[in-house]
């Protein structure tokens, strides 16, 4: 075994005994990470201006936030071979659900949250996550799938967060008199 088989095999591992999980522990599961993301967003924001690098990092970490969200969601779809079977509809539904979990988010930010307010590209990148770990989710059911695949999808997972993230940042500031994006 190559050192780089053994965190793929650990994460089959426990993608395995996740998906054995009851489906109510599952949904507590969901619940709770949601509540982490609802304390987080509740914490006021600064009034210091940080720099460009944190900005990227901080709206980039929507993404792997709202992804594992969207694992724990999908570990209340039906399976397929033990799986969670996220083939069309399905899939569309743990994305939506991230969707309204990221516009209920925003919303309590921008209502509830001194300092912090409500961004349209946030929710993009909690959306980006989401669609980036799905597809985790699904290497982890392909029979086939092998670790370099996992590290070559785990490498495009960070990228997409980053871009994602930068995007967040920087495109407001292409459009300083739009305070929503």
């Amino acid at each position: 075994m190559r050192y780089f088989d053994l965190p793929w095999r650990l994460s089959l591992a426990l993608g395995r005994r996740l998906c054995a999980a009851p489906r109510p522990l599952a949904l507590a599961l969901c619940a709770a990470w949601y509540g982490l993301i609802w304390i987080s967003s509740s914490r006021p924001g600064s009034s210091e201006p940080s720099s460009l690098p944190w900005q990227v990092l901080s709206n980039a970490a929507h993404a792997p936030l709202f992804g594992l969200w969207a694992v724990w969601l999908s570990l209340l779809a039906p399976r397929r071979d033990g799986w969670p079977d996220l083939r069309g509809a399905r899939r569309v539904a743990v994305l939506s659900a991230v969707a309204a979990g990221g516009l209920l988010d925003e919303l309590h930010q921008h209502l509830w949250s001194h300092g912090r307010d409500f961004s349209v590209l946030d929710i993009v990148t909690d959306l980006v996550g989401a669609w980036l770990a799905l597809r985790l989710v699904a290497l982890a059911a392909d029979e086939f799938a092998s670790a370099g695949r996992w590290w070559k999808a785990l490498l495009v997972a960070a990228l997409g967060s980053f871009a994602a993230g930068a995007c967040a940042t920087l495109v407001p500031r292409c459009f300083p008199g739009v305070g929503w994006l």
